[in-house]
């Protein structure tokens, strides 16, 4: 059976013809920022990718990131392996838009929070 990152047995499950690995790990937290009216600083971030990847794999306990635009800003969901993680995901990247974007005004996101109840990955 295949194993996770941990080495914990990961189930074979398949999806609409797929194979997939269906992870069950309640250890896991994420983070979701959600970025109104903030196009300006989704711009940015498109143009400083290698800077935001040093910046959120350097966190402690990393399992994944997505940053996402939409039609008036974006939103980045992080997880990793434990809380406090999560949390210093968004003190390091409030501190990197704050140093390396002072030219933009960005408003403090919305932030959503909790424990991972399942994670599905290809």
């Amino acid at each position: 059976m295949p194993e996770d990152s941990s080495g914990r047995p990961a189930a074979e499950t398949s999806c609409c013809g797929r194979p997939s690995r269906l992870w069950r790990r309640a250890e896991l937290y994420a983070v979701i920022r959600h970025y109104r009216g903030e196009s300006q600083l989704f711009d940015e971030l498109e143009r400083r990718t290698d800077d935001v990847e040093r910046v959120i794999r350097g966190v402690p306990g990393f399992i994944s990131y997505h940053l996402v635009r939409t039609a008036d800003g974006g939103f980045s969901v992080g997880v990793f392996e434990d809380e406090s993680g999560a949390a210093e995901s968004t003190r390091v990247a409030a501190d990197w838009v704050r140093q390396n974007l002072p030219q933009l005004t960005v408003s403090p996101p919305e932030v959503i929070e909790g424990g991972v109840i399942l994670q599905l990955g290809t």
